[in-house]
């Protein structure tokens, strides 16, 4: 009983996680329903090795032609706005889990862990593992 209720509660908190970065990331007014399916297909999918060809096919259309539209409705390329979500759910992953860092580097979407660590580095100016100590006070 008590493992139905962990996976329960554990299950919420991923939702939530989920729900709150796609929200934080769908703040500015979409217009494109291309756009918005985009966004859309980015949240349900980000874990997978998924580029804009396979966005494209999915939704019917040339990948130029969503490119184009992503980036000028939401001021950022796909791919970026992939890389960032995918970074929001591993803050979020590495404050409130005690999963290592490969195991969120996989859940995240990133082939390999070094290129976790360097796009991490790029955009945070740490790594994963320091911004866990800080966040949890260990450091």
């Amino acid at each position: 009983m008590e493992n139905k209720y962990s996976e329960f509660i554990m299950l919420n908190l991923l939702y939530n996680v989920l729900s709150q970065a796609k929200q934080q990331n769908t703040d500015k007014k979409v217009n494109s329903i291309y756009v918005q399916q985009a966004i859309d297909y980015i949240c349900e999918n980000y874990d997978k090795n998924i580029k804009i060809g396979d966005m494209a096919n999915h939704l019917n259309v040339d990948r130029t032609y969503l490119y184009r539209l992503f980036k000028r409705e939401c001021g950022l390329s796909p791919q970026k706005y992939l890389l960032n979500f995918r970074m929001k759910i591993a803050l979020n992953k590495l404050k409130d889990t005690q999963k290592s860092i490969s195991e969120i580097s996989q859940a995240c979407g990133f082939g390999q862990v070094s290129l976790f660590y360097h796009q991490f580095k790029k955009i945070y100016n740490d790594t994963p593992l320091n911004y866990r100590k800080l966040y949890r006070g260990i450091v």
